[in-house]
């Protein structure tokens, strides 16, 4: 089932009188129901990202381009199953957001390569930190906004937690100020995007 959204074009000379319906042609029953589906449909996927995660954590310092390899890939499933698939059905953003998420993942793998990486370097991020990290991505953001438990989506399945996980991942891995910069910007984009389309959901009612 595909859920049209108001109109297929923007019409960026009057983008102030826009309000949130315009966006999101859809019910907070729709969005629930819609994302119910989705996790049922990747569920194992949940056990999986979080083993990734934990992986990935015990890689750093040590091992930062397999990390961030690895990283580039978790943004790839965002982008096209999540984004694109899922919730591009209720906003007319969506592909929009999926080559967004693509160009993160590119941006992640193009500096693991091209970024120059003491290998060696044993100095390790505190432990404090990295337990930090968990307990961030293992909060269930979405179902705490929506009282929705079962609309709980882990890190690799939901925005908040990928981001969180990905703006922790980047800036433990990565020594140039820079080039963190760089690879903040979207996932940034992508939070502050997350928290519009839910606060216009659960605490400004979309008709």
């Amino acid at each position: 089932m595909y859920f049209h959204t108001r109109g297929d074009i923007l019409n960026w000379a009057t983008i102030a009188d826009y309000q949130l319906k315009d966006f999101m042609m859809v019910s907070v029953e729709v969005y629930e129901a819609l994302h119910q589906a989705y996790l049922n449909e990747n569920w194992p996927f949940q056990l999986i990202f979080l083993i990734v995660l934990a992986i990935q954590m015990a890689m750093i310092p040590r091992y930062r381009i397999p990390t961030l390899i690895v990283l580039s890939l978790v943004w790839i499933f965002l982008a096209w199953v999540y984004m694109a698939q899922t919730l591009g059905q209720v906003i007319w953003l969506g592909e929009t957001l999926a080559w967004l998420c693509t160009a993160q993942a590119l941006l992640i793998l193009g500096s693991s390569i091209l970024t120059k990486v003491d290998e060696s370097d044993g100095t390790r991020p505190s432990m404090h930190l990295k337990a930090l990290v968990f307990l961030i991505v293992s909060v269930p953001w979405e179902a705490l906004i929506s009282g929705q438990w079962s609309l709980s989506q882990s890190y690799g399945l939901g925005v908040l937690s990928s981001v969180s996980a990905s703006i922790a991942i980047t800036w433990l891995t990565l020594k140039s100020g820079k080039t963190r910069l760089i690879l903040l910007i979207i996932p940034f984009a992508l939070l502050l995007f997350q928290c519009f389309l839910l606060y216009g959901l659960y605490f400004n009612s979309v008709s």
